[in-house]
């Protein structure tokens, strides 16, 4: 369970990083 967890929110932080990137990459 707290497996499951921890990987959801790895992946949310990764989109998140991804997200700002992808915007400093637009600017």
């Amino acid at each position: 369970m707290f497996n499951m967890t921890n990987q959801m929110h790895t992946i949310q932080s990764t989109s998140w990083l991804l997200v700002i990137f992808d915007l400093e990459k637009q600017s």
